[in-house]
């Protein structure tokens, strides 16, 4: 499974269980490359600047952002969704109920090659 398959599993797996309406990330500017595509589809929400030092200069702490409707609009629009049924509206909890314990690192996995295995057996 490519790194891209584990990222976008991981933020279904986030949007799908969690229902949070945002994620985020803060990336050292120097670093925004290793995100490729991902800063295409991550929006540039704000930015800290001159706050990392390194390699003898300051550094700019970009900070991304992705909310669930621009990742469900882009996940079905390009054709790179994991498929699967988990996360169906029906699995998710209902408002004011218990929230899930939180996940594992074994957890996301499992839930990301079962998602991987069904978009590949479909």
């Amino acid at each position: 499974m490519s790194p891209a398959e584990l990222a976008r599993g991981f933020l279904r797996y986030l949007f799908d269980t969690w229902r949070l309406r945002r994620v985020y990330a803060e990336v050292a500017e120097f670093n925004l490359h290793q995100f490729g595509r991902a800063t295409s589809l991550f929006g540039v929400e704000g930015r800290r600047r001159e706050y990392v030092w390194l390699g003898g200069r300051f550094w700019d702490r970009v900070i991304l952002g992705l909310s669930r409707e621009r990742f469900e609009h882009e996940r079905f629009r390009v054709g790179r969704a994991i498929s699967g049924k988990v996360g169906a509206p029906s699995d998710r909890p209902a408002a004011g109920r218990a929230r899930p314990a939180p996940p594992t690192v074994g957890d996301v996995r499992a839930y990301v090659e079962s998602a991987a295995a069904e978009a590949h057996h479909a």
